[in-house]
């Protein structure tokens, strides 16, 4: 099992994690997921970054008392942080932290075969569509483009129209970054470098990344130029 999620889940519904990690596992997915009612200090941090640093996605069981944990709360702001792509999956109707708002989960208050399945292949097209992120300089633009170049606030009806796609399809996928390449295969094949590296440096949410292809295909280019939401 070469590829692995990990599962960020409160003690109290680790029933639900026990039957999801058999159902993931069985379709040679692996899952990294915390097994010990007691956590504390620097070692229980540093297990769960280590975790969450070796895995290829977060799937994320929301309930009250996920919702309510401190230690769910880091598992996800964690994985945020390290832009790896992250999969809600609801477990009960519960409030949401305002950065996790965005983002499509799965209904699983009441599952079905039919859910499970679609969990599975919801994992594996985030999986193909995550690419890892290189460190990258920071823009000596900051981000926009001085002079009498575009800005934010008169954006063109197509740069309008991208910006939307990109962030809707990033908050659908629970991403945090894409690849100029997965934009023109998943969202739109008329957008070229050109547009997106302009696109990039003038939406505010934007930022610059290189990401690096997970399997090379010859021929291919090691690395390719992405967006990263700041």
């Amino acid at each position: 099992m070469s590829v692995t999620v990990f599962l960020s889940y409160a003690h109290s519904d680790k029933f639900f994690a026990e039957l999801l990690q058999l159902k993931v596992e069985a379709s040679n997915i692996g899952v990294w997921r915390d097994t010990r009612s007691f956590r504390a200090g620097d070692n229980w941090r540093q297990s769960i970054d280590k975790g969450i640093q070796s895995a290829d996605a977060l799937i994320l069981a929301l309930s009250k008392d996920s919702s309510a944990s401190h230690y769910v709360t880091y598992e996800w702001a964690t994985a945020m942080a390290k832009l790896k792509p992250i999969i809600p999956v609801l477990l009960e109707t519960c409030d949401l932290h305002p950065k996790l708002e965005p983002l499509q989960y799965m209904d699983f208050r009441q599952h079905s075969d039919a859910s499970w399945q679609e969990l599975i292949q919801r994992i594996r097209e985030v999986l193909e569509a995550s690419e890892k992120v290189d460190d990258v300089p920071s823009d000596p633009e900051g981000g926009s483009i001085d002079g009498d170049s575009i800005t934010e606030t008169n954006l063109s009806e197509k740069q309008v129209k991208a910006r939307d796609e990109i962030k809707a399809y990033l908050n659908r996928m629970g991403l945090r970054l894409v690849s100029f390449h997965i934009i023109r295969k998943n969202i739109n094949k008329s957008y070229d470098d050109e547009f997106l590296t302009t696109l990039r440096k003038t939406v505010s949410e934007f930022g610059p990344a290189k990401v690096r292809i997970r399997r090379p295909k010859p021929n291919e280019p090691k690395t390719r130029d992405g967006i990263k939401l700041v």
